[in-house]
């Protein structure tokens, strides 16, 4: 239940706390004084949009504080995946907003996410507007009115999972097919780029080992003229390098013989002798061996321009250009399987509907199942708060319209992602009346309590505690207002209920009665609230019955 709120600097009120008991508890005041302001400041905690157009003249943040108390299973899990303290059987709520339009959320004293605050909300109150009876005269909520009631959500989620596989599926196809003649198109281009790729033949290693040819090659006559001089300096001369250290290492190894000290000089001599000689066979050996062929530097020319010129086209790189004509083949590939990707995909949706349409038909079944149980229930209700002679009946269409957001199942039924059905309420007010669309003969009288009616039918399957009626009465008066009075009572044995009202008939059978007064002081308008006790609920309720002289 909801044990207390704190507002402050909310539109006309300035600090305000209220203290709510289990039961009923009503809220009455004149038009304007501020009633549906306590109930705008609920809904700011609920996760409803908040405008800097409430903030009080003045101030510079408004405030509201909300206090729970029960057993919060469901929501302690939503808390605890968002690490978010859990009190013990306690929940608080809170809401910021400064005047630059900057907005604040808690949960238990942390700061979190809004979404979060919507999702929580949902499990806490269950919120009806001097409007909302008006939602009676759109046709496609009376499928959710039943499915609340019948409480089939496995099964509804079962129908939205595989409508959501259904159509993802044909979409599939459907982009498949659009885009087959594009594919196919594609294809001859992607075949002309293999070929010319193919012929090639490339190796990513390729280039860089030509490009060393063809080096070599334009090089060839300084290479063998280098190579001469170096063996004739080192070797073939008379008084060539590798003569001179033969003489000098004859010369060391007589010194050594008299002066050991000579022997380390030799052996380093010996070495670059040894070296010398090496390098002389392998000039030597290096002219021998290379010769310049002219065909040859024009075939390496060639090739390199060929694949300079297959670069330069593609933009890339040798070993890219390779990586592209591989993805290529994988295309062609998808390109001449598409005839086996339609047939697969045309399999996937006949078998992917076939589940849709089980489903949808099992949740039909239950739907009707429940809709006869709904029936009898609404209208028990209906008659108890004044509509002795009322007749109500679901009704369902098998035919739902072919239009976007449907599926045509291979039987010829149209699903959408809420089922099969075409739910729609009928009601005769009068006798001698038949059952007609609920859009075509409810006033708005009987549009509010048909809506009582419901939410009390549906408040009994829920697990939601807190109901917060604001002017469900709107449109009724006299005798059927004490009905509506009782139904309300009755309803707040099992559900805390917040209600305001502008009835007496209503307000005389709260737990707990608070009366909301405006005042001017200094030239500013300020709202209160105030509990009113057993004497000062007999006035409210004269005042409310015979006006301003009692």
């Amino acid at each position: 239940m909801l044990k207390k709120i704190f507002i402050q600097n909310f539109a006309l009120f300035e600090k305000l706390e209220i203290l709510f008991s289990p039961g009923l508890n009503v809220l009455t005041g004149e038009t304007g004084a501020g009633k549906s302001l306590v109930i705008n400041a609920l809904n700011s905690i609920l996760g409803e949009k908040v405008s800097t157009d409430i903030l009080r003249t003045g101030s510079e943040k408004v405030i509201v504080d909300g206090s729970f108390e029960g057993r919060f299973e469901e929501i302690n899990s939503m808390l605890a995946s968002n690490d978010i303290d859990i009190f013990d059987n306690e929940l608080l709520l809170r809401r910021e907003l400064n005047r630059s339009g900057r907005s604040r959320t808690f949960i238990n004293d942390c700061v979190t996410q809004m979404d979060l605050l919507k999702q929580i909300s949902n499990c806490l109150i269950d919120l009806h507007g001097q409007h909302d009876h008006q939602s009676l005269l759109k046709q496609e909520n009376h499928v959710d009115y039943l499915d609340n009631f019948g409480f089939f959500v496995e099964k509804k989620d079962l129908v939205k999972k595989l409508f959501n596989e259904s159509e993802t599926l044909i979409r599939q196809m459907e982009n498949l097919r659009t885009n087959a003649q594009k594919l196919k198109e594609k294809k001859e281009f992607l075949e002309f780029q293999i070929k010319e790729i193919d012929l090639l033949n490339l190796n990513p290693a390729e280039e860089e080992e030509l490009k060393k040819e063809e080096k070599i090659l334009q090089n060839y006559e300084e290479l063998i003229n280098g190579c001469n001089f170096i063996h004739s300096i080192l070797y073939e001369n008379e008084d060539s390098v590798y003569t001179k250290l033969g003489n000098i290492i004859s010369q060391l190894e007589k010194l050594s013989e008299i002066d050991n000290n000579f022997s380390e000089q030799q052996k380093q001599i010996s070495d670059s002798y040894l070296n010398i000689e090496e390098v002389a066979r392998f000039v030597h050996d290096y002219i021998s061996k290379t010769d310049f062929d002219l065909d040859k530097l024009e075939q390496i020319r060639s090739r390199l321009a060929q694949i300079s010129r297959i670069k330069n086209k593609y933009g890339l790189p040798v070993a890219e250009i390779i990586e592209k004509n591989n993805l290529n083949k994988q295309e062609i590939n998808q390109i001449e399987n598409l005839d086996d990707d339609l047939k697969r995909l045309d399999q996937q949706i006949k078998h992917k509907k076939g589940l849709l349409g089980a489903a949808s038909r099992d949740l039909s079944k239950y739907r009707k199942g429940a809709a006869k149980k709904l029936e009898g229930l609404i209208l028990t209700e209906i008659i108890e708060i004044g509509m002795e002679h009322a007749r109500f009946r679901i009704q369902f269409d098998a035919h739902l319209p072919d239009d976007e957001g449907s599926i045509i199942l291979d039987s010829g039924l149209v699903v959408k992602s809420t089922g099969q059905d075409r739910v729609e309420f009928f009601v005769s007010a009068n006798p001698g009346e038949d059952c007609k669309p609920i859009v075509k003969v409810a006033s708005g009288g009987e549009l509010s309590r048909i809506m009582l009616a419901l939410k009390s039918v549906i408040a009994d399957k829920d697990q939601i505690d807190v109901l917060v009626f604001d002017e469900i009465d709107i449109g009724i008066s006299g005798r059927i207002a004490e009905a509506v009075g009782r139904k309300i009572k009755k309803l707040s044995k099992s559900h805390q209920i917040i209600c305001v009202t502008h009835l007496p008939q209503i307000a005389g059978f709260a737990d707990k009665h608070f009366s909301v007064r405006k005042e001017i002081k200094n030239g500013e308008t300020f709202a209160f609230l105030q509990e009113l006790d057993y004497e000062n609920r007999i006035r409210e309720l004269a005042y409310l019955l015979g006006g301003e002289n009692i």
